[in-house]
Order: structure tokens, then sequence, then C-alpha cells
């Protein structure tokens, strides 16, 4: 898509937060997948399952963080 054809303030406001939402998604898989080539697969899968949503709020939830 090219900026040019972005109409609006509003419409590249979109464009803009939209393309960093992917950049920093794309940094995050290429990351982790660094991580998997450098590591142990059973150490990166722990590293994930540390990570991830259910397991970041069953902390938070169990330390009484965030409240």
């Amino acid at each position: 898509m090219s900026k040019q054809s972005l109409m609006t303030a509003q419409e590249k406001e979109a464009y803009r937060i939209g393309y960093e939402r992917g950049r920093q998604e794309g940094l995050k898989k290429a990351s982790l997948l660094i991580q998997l080539l450098a590591s142990d697969s059973s150490e990166f899968k722990e590293n994930i399952l540390q990570n991830s949503k259910e397991a970041v709020e069953m902390v938070r939830i169990l330390t009484g963080k965030g409240e």
C-alpha cells in the first residue's frame, strides 16, 4: 500500500500505527526464532510457556501484583 494513496490525516495515522504494530510483531518473532536457533528446544519451549499471557496473568494473581 502506498502512503500517497491515503487521503486524510486519520488514514495516515491508522497506517502508521498498523505499520508500527506489524513491525514490532515481526521483531518479536525474529527474536523468538533466534532464541530457538541458539538454545535447546526444551529450554525455548519452557521460555514460551513462562511468558504466555496465561502464565503472566496467573503469576499476577498469585503474587497480588497489579492490584
